[in-house]
């Protein structure tokens, strides 16, 4: 059976780990028996990661990302979807929600690896 990187992503965030947003670069934390599913998808995990806004809210998926000032120390971010399976509501951020909050404070992000950076060093 092949794993897709949804299926890579999915199983990340059930585990609890997450991109973490490195200033060298992001990065994935994750178990280490996925560390090979992980590697295998890196290209995918990353054109996620590079994609626009408003690309993200048409084909993305589910993304744990690590954010240490969070409550549960990590937030997930879905393309339009409110309720990810595990996840609570308060941790789940749609992309909207996360443009909508980036611009009312003056950003205007391009990627949304650019958005993720900026709202995790929002409390920094």
């Amino acid at each position: 059976m092949t794993t897709t990187v949804r299926d890579t992503l999915d199983q990340v965030l059930r585990l609890g780990g997450g991109v973490v947003l490195d200033p060298a670069g992001p990065r994935m934390r994750a178990s280490e028996s996925l560390t090979p599913l992980v590697q295998a998808h890196r290209q995918e995990i990353r054109a996620l990661l590079e994609m626009s806004l408003a690309e993200y809210a048409q084909r993305g998926m589910p993304l744990a990302v690590l954010v240490p000032w969070a409550p549960s120390q990590r937030i997930v971010l879905t393309p339009n979807v409110q309720r990810v399976p595990g996840v609570s509501r308060s941790e789940t951020w749609t992309v909207g929600e996360l443009q909508d909050l980036l611009v009312s404070c003056g950003h205007a992000p391009a990627t949304v690896l650019e958005a993720l950076a900026i709202f995790a060093s929002a409390s920094e």
